[in-house]
This record gives structure tokens, sequence and C-alpha cells, in this order.
């Protein structure tokens, strides 16, 4: 799975949507820099979490490969934001390769995941989420294959791009 990334509360709710509804685990890829802040630390300290520095190495990549092949917990699910970081003003940046280069790896695909909202709730530049009520959406979109595209750069993009299109038009909320 890859999401855009703007919010605290793109894990978050994620987990929370996964363990309660569908019953199932995700396992996150996360900066080591996120676990300074002990209120993250102790709020990830029962979760699936593959920790990494910038730039990713190849034992960061072989974990995440790993992962998707462990079939222990039934077919497990890699959640990777590959923008790298939440966005300070709701804008999206450059993906990073890393997630197609894994579904090339493993044969898995790619479900691109639109998270709206979010960034308006709790934007990085507030210390605390948005007590007022607003809107917030998680889209699953089709899932993609590496052997759609010719190069994980243009495999990558082309599932964010369809997660920016599905940010920023109208949201089915189906329940």
């Amino acid at each position: 799975m890859v999401a855009n990334h703007s919010s605290y509360l793109d894990w978050i709710m994620l987990e929370l949507l996964f363990r309660r509804k569908f019953r199932r685990d995700l396992t996150f890829l996360a900066k080591k820099k996120v676990f300074a802040n002990p209120l993250f630390r102790w709020g990830a300290a029962n979760r699936r979490i593959i920790l990494m520095e910038h730039p990713v190495s190849s034992v960061v990549m072989a974990q995440c490969v790993k992962a998707l092949q462990c079939k222990e917990q039934g077919n497990p699910i890699l959640c990777l934001f590959p923008e790298g970081t939440r966005s300070q003003t709701g804008k999206r940046f450059p993906a990073h390769n890393g997630a197609a280069w894994i579904a090339r790896a493993t044969g898995v695909p790619i479900v691109p995941t639109a998270l709206r909202g979010f960034w308006e709730v709790w934007p990085p530049n507030q210390a605390i989420p948005t007590f007022e009520r607003k809107s917030m959406a998680i889209r699953f979109l089709a899932p993609m294959r590496a052997e759609q595209f010719g190069s994980d750069k243009e495999f990558i993009e082309a599932a964010m791009n369809e997660v920016y299109m599905a940010v920023h038009t109208d949201v089915e909320v189906t329940r």
C-alpha cells in the first residue's frame, strides 16, 4: 500500500481502520528520527515497524521484502509513504522509488491509497490535532502491478498521480 503523507494521523488512522474493520495488522516503514518523540515511540511500541535512516539501505529494503513474503500472518500488508515525509503545505512531494522496487521484487501489487482531509485536521506545524469537525476519508484505489510500467520511477509516479487525483476530487464515503 502506498499513501500520501500529510499528517501524523496518516499512520494512526490506517492502523485503526485495519485493526478494527479488517482485523489485519499493517507493517509501516518509518524514519528512526520519528522515535525521538516519546509519544510516538510509545504509540509504536506494539506495532510492526521497519525503522530506516535516509538514504534507505539495502538491509531495510530486504526487511521490507521479507515482511511481504512472511505468510505467517496471511497476506501481510506493508504501508509506505513514498514522499518520505509529511507535507508542510498539504502539497505533493516527489515520490521515492522504493515502494515500486519492492513491488517488482516481490510480485505484490501496489494499492494506491488516498488520505483526504488529514492535513486539515493535524498539519505538521500544529502540536495537537484540530478539534473542529472536519471531513476525513480513506480511499483504496485499484491495485497496480509493476509489469504495467517500464521503470520503477514511472510505476511510483503513476500510483501517486492516482492518489493525488483522488485526494483532490470529491471522495464518496462508503460505510
